[in-house]
């Protein structure tokens, strides 16, 4: 679009810089031209402003550019913003099941203590009679409470 329709504006327009008389003449010069301005910011206004004030409705083409332009950029740090929040996520998110991990084995420790206690013939298995003579020591009973039993 720049080739075809600024060429010729250009053109005929009487550069001071060399360059800019060359601008648009190809679409590697276009390139060229629209790297400087847009992205490098150098020389915005040296082939672009004269082209703008011979013919006005270039300037709708080069906001376009400069928009384009502006919202790839912000698109480009909004991705990173993203990425970097997604994995501090995951980052707290794995952290909280490995301390999860880690409390439910002590819990496990902890009961298999108490199942010890109540234990009294050391068989490996809680018989009624056991649980019940057991059920009033307060160690046990500080246990039945906290597992809300």
């Amino acid at each position: 679009i720049f080739v075809q329709l600024l060429h010729p504006l250009n053109a005929k327009l009487n550069h001071d810089v060399q360059f800019c008389q060359t601008a648009f003449s190809s679409v590697w010069q276009a390139l060229l031209v629209l790297f400087q301005t847009l992205v490098a910011g150098d020389s915005w206004g040296v082939c672009t402003l004269p082209l703008i004030a011979d013919a006005p409705f270039t300037y709708l083409l080069f906001l376009f550019a400069v928009v384009t332009v502006q919202f790839a950029l912000l698109n480009l740090v909004c991705a990173v913003i993203v990425d970097q929040a997604a994995a501090a996520r995951e980052e707290g998110a794995e952290e909280k099941m490995r301390r999860k991990k880690e409390a439910d084995a002590e819990r496990m420790e902890w009961w298999r203590g108490t199942m010890g206690e109540i234990d009294a013939d050391g068989s490996g298995h809680v018989t009624e009679e056991e649980f019940l003579a057991s059920y009033n020591k307060p160690a046990i009973q500080k246990t039945m409470h906290e597992l809300n039993l």
